[in-house]
Protein backbone atom coordinates (compact mmCIF):
# COMPACT_ATOMS: atom_id res chain seq x y z
CA UNK A 1 0.00 0.00 0.00
CA UNK A 2 1.73 3.50 -1.21
CA UNK A 3 1.65 6.22 1.70
CA UNK A 4 -0.86 8.15 -0.21
CA UNK A 5 -3.13 5.54 0.86
CA UNK A 6 -1.81 5.73 4.75
CA UNK A 7 -5.32 7.42 5.66
CA UNK A 8 -7.47 4.78 4.86
CA UNK A 9 -10.00 3.36 7.23
CA UNK A 10 -8.96 0.20 8.93
CA UNK A 11 -12.02 -2.01 7.93
CA UNK A 12 -12.83 -4.70 5.24
CA UNK A 13 -14.70 -2.41 3.10
CA UNK A 14 -12.50 0.55 2.82
CA UNK A 15 -9.71 -1.86 1.84
CA UNK A 16 -11.80 -3.61 -0.67
CA UNK A 17 -12.86 -0.29 -2.07
CA UNK A 18 -8.80 0.31 -3.20
CA UNK A 19 -7.99 -3.28 -3.86
CA UNK A 20 -5.87 -3.54 -1.19
CA UNK A 21 -6.79 -6.63 1.46
CA UNK A 22 -8.75 -9.39 0.54
CA UNK A 23 -8.60 -11.17 4.09
CA UNK A 24 -7.82 -9.63 7.97
CA UNK A 25 -4.21 -9.18 8.09
CA UNK A 26 -2.38 -5.86 7.89
CA UNK A 27 1.33 -6.14 8.11
CA UNK A 28 3.74 -3.47 7.71
CA UNK A 29 7.55 -3.91 7.72
CA UNK A 30 10.33 -1.15 7.83
CA UNK A 31 12.82 -0.57 4.61
CA UNK A 32 14.95 -3.28 6.30
CA UNK A 33 12.60 -6.22 5.55
CA UNK A 34 14.02 -8.48 2.72
CA UNK A 35 10.63 -8.37 0.95
CA UNK A 36 11.06 -11.34 -1.63
CA UNK A 37 11.17 -13.58 1.77
CA UNK A 38 8.06 -11.90 3.02
CA UNK A 39 6.40 -13.01 -0.44
CA UNK A 40 7.45 -16.37 -0.07
CA UNK A 41 6.42 -16.12 3.54
CA UNK A 42 2.72 -14.85 2.73
CA UNK A 43 2.71 -17.33 -0.36
CA UNK A 44 3.43 -19.92 2.12
CA UNK A 45 1.08 -19.31 4.74
CA UNK A 46 -1.49 -19.22 2.22
CA UNK A 47 -0.60 -22.96 1.04
CA UNK A 48 -0.89 -23.94 4.65
CA UNK A 49 -3.92 -22.50 5.82
CA UNK A 50 -6.18 -23.16 2.30
CA UNK A 51 -8.95 -24.79 3.20
CA UNK A 52 -8.76 -26.93 0.32
CA UNK A 53 -12.40 -26.15 -0.90
CA UNK A 54 -11.29 -23.94 -4.13
CA UNK A 55 -8.30 -25.21 -6.87
CA UNK A 56 -7.24 -21.99 -7.48
CA UNK A 57 -6.46 -21.17 -3.53
CA UNK A 58 -5.02 -25.33 -2.81
CA UNK A 59 -3.11 -25.99 -5.99
CA UNK A 60 -2.35 -22.41 -6.88
CA UNK A 61 -0.29 -21.38 -3.84
CA UNK A 62 1.37 -23.90 -3.33
CA UNK A 63 2.49 -23.49 -7.00
CA UNK A 64 2.89 -19.78 -5.70
CA UNK A 65 5.92 -21.59 -3.39
CA UNK A 66 7.46 -22.67 -6.02
CA UNK A 67 7.63 -19.83 -8.35
CA UNK A 68 8.57 -17.86 -5.90
CA UNK A 69 11.62 -19.98 -5.04
CA UNK A 70 12.49 -20.34 -8.77
CA UNK A 71 12.73 -16.79 -8.99
CA UNK A 72 14.40 -16.26 -5.89
CA UNK A 73 17.47 -18.47 -7.22
CA UNK A 74 17.01 -16.71 -10.32
CA UNK A 75 15.67 -19.18 -12.67
CA UNK A 76 14.44 -17.10 -15.73
CA UNK A 77 13.58 -14.43 -13.36
CA UNK A 78 11.46 -12.66 -16.14
CA UNK A 79 9.54 -16.08 -17.24
CA UNK A 80 8.57 -16.66 -13.80
CA UNK A 81 8.01 -12.67 -12.92
CA UNK A 82 5.60 -13.07 -15.34
CA UNK A 83 3.99 -16.43 -14.52
CA UNK A 84 4.10 -15.11 -10.22
CA UNK A 85 1.69 -12.47 -11.62
CA UNK A 86 -0.48 -14.34 -13.47
CA UNK A 87 -0.76 -16.60 -10.74
CA UNK A 88 -1.33 -14.60 -8.40
CA UNK A 89 -4.23 -12.74 -10.73
CA UNK A 90 -6.12 -16.10 -10.62
CA UNK A 91 -5.76 -16.63 -6.77
CA UNK A 92 -7.34 -13.13 -6.64
CA UNK A 93 -10.17 -13.97 -8.85
CA UNK A 94 -10.86 -17.23 -9.54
Amino acid sequence: MPESQFDTPLDYEAFAAIGECWHGGVVVFDDSVDMAAQARYAMEFCAIESCGKCTPCRIGSTRGVEVIDRLLAGENAAKQETLLRDLCETLTYG
